[in-house]
């Protein structure tokens, strides 16, 4: 556990010793328990089916999320090219009436 957390042994000793201590208890009848043949194949393979598919499932999801973020980001950018161009065009028009061109600021 400490090289897997990135901690020192000790302080994995101090916080997750009860931890350990019931894994070092119960896991040798549980492994146990699985290679004595209870648990049905069967149930495992459709179990592991699922779970593939599953895992498919979250990587399609995956690709599209980030499919929809690129487009998403595309328009953003557009959107402010858009207003930029509308910003300068406006200055230019007031500067060519002849008006003094104000910027608007937030009030605090």
């Amino acid at each position: 556990m400490s090289k897997v957390g990135g901690y020192s042994y000790g302080s994995s000793q101090n916080h997750y010793a009860d931890l350990l201590d019931a894994i070092v208890e119960h896991l040798p009848g549980l492994v146990a328990g699985m290679a004595d043949g209870d648990v049905d194949p069967l149930a495992i393979a459709k179990a592991r089916g699922d779970l593939q598919q599953r895992d498919e499932t979250v990587a399609r999801l995956r690709r599209e999320a980030a499919d929809l973020a690129s487009r998403h980001e595309e328009l953003r950018r557009y959107a402010l090219a858009l207003h930029e161009r509308l910003r300068e065009l406006d200055q230019q028009s007031a500067a060519a009436a002849g008006a003094k061109v104000r910027p608007l600021r937030p009030l605090p």
